[in-house]
């Protein structure tokens, strides 16, 4: 697992639009907590934005809406990923090399329902209600050639947790996780070479049942991307592609590469990526050796929250149910 102890300046963009446009900074985004060196975040099902910084667990206020309240703290930890079950009523905290995975119920967040401490994690996505795919790291090192070995883990909730590996020799680097919205493949890469395959949720499964785990070139190769893997996919099944110089969007049928963006322009950001299915937006996040995080939407998406009093809970409720209204009716991305 190749950790950046940075500034992440975290971008959402329209996967299809064919550049990157102006953004606005939301200044309310949480910071990591003490301790901590990153913020990860996870679309919840209404579209708000899920968000754990090594210590607390904050909530969007709304849609792009510049606020994010505190539901919960008590949970310390290398903040390596963050996943939502299918139906939205979990969500997992997965803490890097220190081996620990804490679920939580999104309707009462401050008390853990399940937990495993022994799962090196560097990336997690459920593949149904009760079975969380991680690509664990197998830390090889010290030395001047550091590597992380991994290899897919699948841990099951349903009862006390267990885990069995499911696909080995997973290349040389960690890298992220995606499923697609029907739950019938996973996508991941070698986080070195951004080879990039795909396998199907029901072989992972039997893979666990059976304790048979695949080989890496057992899945469909799709092919050789951006270093940091599948991390989304988007409403027209496009894989959403975080690495070094912009984060691209892939057609896995044809493996042809539909978009390239930079949101930054430079051609030398290293980006983390994400999808969020209800706006139809690219979480973009760009890192950058130390520095405070920072969130970003497209220009004339962001809602300031005004203040909390009198015209402003007004306001805020107003700007709030305009929104919903927009996107019941489809009117916005």
């Amino acid at each position: 697992m190749r950790q950046l102890h940075c500034l992440c300046a975290v971008l959402l963009f329209g996967a299809t639009s064919p550049a990157w446009g102006a953004g606005e900074q939301f200044t309310n985004f949480p910071t990591p907590a003490a301790g901590a060196f990153n913020v990860v975040v996870a679309p919840m099902q209404d579209g708000r934005l899920l968000v754990w910084n090594g210590g607390d667990v904050f909530e969007q206020a709304g849609v792009n809406v510049d606020y994010f309240t505190q539901v919960a703290s008590g949970y310390p930890g290398d903040a390596s990923f963050l996943a939502i079950t299918p139906d939205g009523s979990r969500a997992a905290l997965g803490a890097g090399y220190s081996g620990a995975i804490t679920v939580v119920a999104l309707n009462a967040p401050g008390t853990p329902v399940a937990s495993i401490n022994t799962v090196n994690n560097y990336s997690g996505v459920w593949i149904s209600n009760t079975q969380l795919l991680i690509n664990r790291a197998l830390y090889v090192g010290p030395g001047p050639y550091d590597y992380d070995l991994p290899e897919l883990v699948l841990v099951d909730f349903s009862g006390t947790p267990t885990f069995k590996v499911v696909v080995e020799d997973v290349g040389t680097y960690s890298a992220a996780i995606a499923v697609d919205a029907a739950l019938q493949y996973i996508y991941t890469a070698d986080g070195w070479t951004g080879e990039t395959r795909r396998f199907a949720v029901a072989n992972l499964i039997n893979a666990f049942n059976t304790n048979t785990p695949l080989t890496w070139t057992s899945g469909a190769l799709i092919g050789t991307y951006n270093s940091g893997g599948p991390a989304g996919v988007d409403n027209d099944g496009n894989l959403i592609i975080g690495g070094f110089g912009s984060i691209q969007t892939v057609n896995p049928t044809t493996g042809l590469v539909v978009n390239n963006y930079d949101p930054v322009g430079t051609g030398f950001e290293f980006y983390n990526a994400g999808f969020n299915p209800f706006t139809g937006l690219i979480i973009a996040i760009q890192s950058v050796y130390l520095g405070v995080p920072g969130l970003w939407t497209p220009a004339d998406t962001l809602i300031p929250l005004p203040g909390l009093t009198g015209l402003g809970i007004v306001a805020c409720l107003a700007a709030l149910s305009a929104l919903g209204a927009r996107k019941a009716r489809g009117l916005t991305k």
